[in-house]
């Protein structure tokens, strides 16, 4: 058979009244889901899964189960919460401008030194077996893969859940 007669599924493709880039776009299965501005006739696509945890629970990869699969998921939003919070992200560009908050300093510093805290002892409840799958998926958007890694990192989240009381 050739490469130009076979037909493609039709897993994902874009609505035919608006255009969302081409084809090519679309093969890849990302979930996205259009809705209705507030202008009429406008739409716009809000992507859903930006990372790799957000496609492992859409997908329902982290358990089998509805419910517990959005226990580790939401395990693993809060661990990305405070490591965000804490300030631990990569900073591509410092600031161009001074930093305007309703606070003082302290506040902010206060809130990240809570945040960096939390997420500390929710990496040592994780424990060093499980900590290196669980930080990479969680807090810095990397896919765990199939097999070993995987499982490490279902249980990673399922101690954090507990951690968290979830």
């Amino acid at each position: 058979m050739s490469k130009s007669s076979r037909k493609r599924s039709k897993q994902a493709q874009p609505p035919d009244t608006f255009d969302h880039g081409p084809r090519e776009r679309w093969q890849h299965g990302d979930e996205t889901l259009t809705e209705a501005t507030e202008e009429a006739g406008s739409r716009r696509v809000v992507v859903l899964t930006q990372d790799a945890l957000d496609r492992y629970y859409r997908r329902g990869h982290l358990a089998p189960a509805a419910g517990e699969n959005q226990r580790l998921y939401d395990a693993g939003v809060r661990l990305r919460r405070d490591f965000h919070r804490a300030g631990l992200t990569q900073n591509l560009v410092s600031r161009y401008s001074d930093l305007v908050s309703g606070g003082s300093v302290q506040g902010f510093l206060a809130v990240r030194e809570d945040a960096y805290r939390a997420w500390r002892a929710a990496v040592r409840a994780v424990g060093p077996i499980a900590a290196d799958e669980v930080i990479a998926v969680c807090c810095q958007g990397e896919p765990a893969g199939k097999g070993a890694r995987m499982e490490i990192l279902r249980r990673g989240l399922a101690v954090l859940a507990t951690h968290y009381g979830f």
